[in-house]
């Protein structure tokens, strides 16, 4: 027979209080948008990433190819810039030599 373990915050009750607040978040519409554009934005960084490795390119060589700097390159990866321009994304697709919408899929 299963025996579930609980923790001490379940026992709590902190866990559903958690869930309570964050159900109460998702029906807030701005919630829901900021959320979305996070993922967006982290699953881009994490192809850039992915790519970069992929062949072999430090976040300087792959920044020189893009004409970025290795910082602006390096706050796009690490997600301090989350709003990257246009411009600056087909910079990094064709140094990858990505099509765009294949980097922003």
């Amino acid at each position: 027979m299963f025996k579930s373990r609980t923790s001490g915050l379940e026992k709590a009750g902190a866990i559903s209080e958690l869930d309570r607040f964050e159900n109460r978040l998702l029906k807030k519409a701005g919630y829901r948008k900021a959320q979305a554009k996070a993922s967006t934005v982290s699953k881009v960084a994490a192809k850039i990433i992915r790519y970069r490795q992929e062949h072999a390119l430090c976040q300087a060589s792959l920044a020189k190819a893009a004409g970025l700097s290795r910082k602006a390159l390096n706050e796009i990866e690490g997600l301090v810039n989350t709003n990257p321009s246009l411009k600056t994304l087909e910079a990094l697709a064709a140094a990858l030599r990505l099509p765009l919408p294949k980097l922003l899929a």
